[in-house]
């Protein structure tokens, strides 16, 4: 193990009085020995007398330099550390204690070689790593959710919610900091003052962000310089354990290729359809169920989605009912409404509604749609979400989530929709009404049919029905009564007559 000044500093200090330390960037050692006159000493720990101290300095090299007493005048240390102890000490004692350092952090060592070599778990390592700097210790991947965090981290579990991850009021400040990516990209250890303060780490993977080690700190101790240096030894240790594993969890396989997949139909490529069926099994889904799509993105679209991945964790947790994850910058909420209704749940617009503005989220909803063994539903819900946020955005409203029934004439009459079955583009009340019709063997949708081709004139809608006008009436007042289609709306006239042209 390679020490510093500050690590030798601070464990000395535990057995001697300090009366002064200068460190050194530079200054390293494996091993220690008392000065020899005769030999050019490089990355050392020397012990010497103060009557030696400045021959001592004049031959040492990027050493770390402990004087058994107080010199009559200190000199300057140059590359080397040098740690002055205020009491007359013997150098043998001195020796012996240096010795016996180096020995516990080798112990230290081989233990955390141990985990590693032998694939243990990112908790003993941590365990590991609190036992030595005697304060806890917490590891969190890019989406704020806790890998592992020390046995004696109870004071602080205010920090961590129900989900295992940071409490959503942190981590949504920390995302919303103007510094929040540059600090991912800090390579070595350090101070940080929010959300509480504490010693950071970021942890790598092939150059790229995977995580934090922390602990949280009093910015008055004296001993910060050890935790920074400390924490820079740990990382490689990490590093190295998630190179092993190849990630910090394997034990959502299942979920985790049911995201994949579901990426690649946002994609529009094809996927295995077996193993579709599969994830919507493990999902609780039935074939009768009713899905929607979400897709949200930050209110101000100068403002970069960071950490979206936790946010999607977030949602998954809070709303079991659904899948989510980011995709080409925009996080996808892919929901099995049915589920949720068998959970009981009456409220998730309303929380959602709070979720988005929170994080500083808006959102576009799609239709609703079943039959989800068919996947390329999913992509073309996908679109019209997409549309709702995009054409909700032009608003200007105060609205958080826009849906599309409000936008989809705009959506008919602007895309392309040649690929698009009538059941996602047209009106509403026409869907309704032949559902309705085949479970019921009725002619509501014939009905409003033919009231449209007749101008909305009663009378010779009645008389082309060739029933009386009061039961034409009736009819009328049913449909209305179905599905809430305003015909008096010059818009909605013509959705429903465009609906009608393509409708078969």
């Amino acid at each position: 193990m390679l020490f510093n000044g500050a690590i030798v500093h601070n464990q000395i200090e535990q057995y001697y009085n300090i009366s002064s330390f200068r460190d050194s960037e530079t200054a390293t050692a494996r091993t220690s020995m008392f000065y020899n006159a005769y030999l050019d000493m490089d990355s050392l720990i020397i012990i010497v007398k103060p009557a030696e101290l400045v021959q001592c300095l004049s031959k040492a090299n990027n050493s770390i330099i402990i004087c058994t007493n107080k010199p009559e005048v200190t000199p300057d240390p140059g590359n080397n550390a040098l740690i002055i102890i205020d009491d007359d000490v013997a150098a043998p004692l001195c020796h012996n204690i240096v010795n016996h350092i180096i020995n516990i952090f080798l112990e230290w060592e081989g233990k955390m070689n141990d985990i590693l070599y032998n694939k243990g778990t990112f908790k003993d390592m941590i365990n590991l790593i609190a036992s030595l700097v005697d304060m806890p210790i917490a590891l969190t991947d890019t989406d704020f959710r806790y890998i592992a965090y020390s046995d004696n981290s109870t004071p602080y579990m205010d920090m961590v919610d129900e989900n295992e991850q940071l409490p959503l009021k942190f981590a949504n400040e920390l995302l919303l900091s103007p510094n929040y990516s540059r600090l991912t990209q800090h390579k070595e250890a350090f101070y940080c003052s929010y959300p509480r303060k504490s010693i950071l780490k970021n942890v790598y993977h092939n150059g790229d962000y995977i995580g934090r080690l922390a602990t949280l700190v009093d910015p008055e101790r004296d001993d910060l310089d050890y935790l920074i240096a400390m924490f820079d030894i740990v990382a490689p240790f990490l590093e190295g354990l998630y190179s092993q594993y190849g990630s910090f969890d394997n034990k959502n396989e299942l979920l985790n290729a049911f995201h994949l997949s579901l990426a690649d139909i946002l994609d529009g490529k094809a996927i295995d359809q077996s193993n579709w069926d599969i994830y919507l099994k493990m999902f609780n889904s039935r074939p009768e169920d009713e899905w929607e799509v979400y897709i949200l993105a930050r209110v101000y679209s100068e403002r970069a989605l960071y950490r979206t991945t936790y946010l999607c964790a977030q949602i998954e947790h809070m709303w079991q009912e659904t899948i989510s994850l980011y995709h080409n910058d925009q996080i996808i909420i892919l929901r099995n409404i049915s589920l949720g209704d068998r959970q009981g749940r009456e409220d998730f617009e309303s929380n959602l509604e709070h979720f988005l503005t929170v994080s500083s989220l808006e959102a576009g909803r799609s239709r609703r749609f079943d039959s989800i063994h068919n996947y390329h539903q999913i992509f073309d819900a996908r679109a019209q979400a997409d549309f709702s946020l995009a054409r909700g955005k032009t608003k200007k409203s105060e609205d958080l989530i826009y849906y599309y029934e409000d936008f989809a004439l705009d959506f008919m009459l602007t895309q392309n929709i040649s690929n698009y079955s009538a059941s996602q583009i047209c009106h509403p009340a026409l869907l309704i009404l032949a559902a309705y019709d085949k479970e019921h063997n009725t002619q509501y949708a014939h009905t409003l049919r033919v009231y449209a081709e007749e101008r909305y004139n009663a009378v010779l809608a009645a008389k082309r029905l060739f029933i009386h006008r009061s039961s034409f009436l009736k009819r009328m007042n049913r449909i209305d009564e179905l599905t809430g289609i305003n015909l008096e709306d010059p818009k909605e006239r013509l959705y429903l007559e465009t609906s009608l042209y393509l409708y078969v």
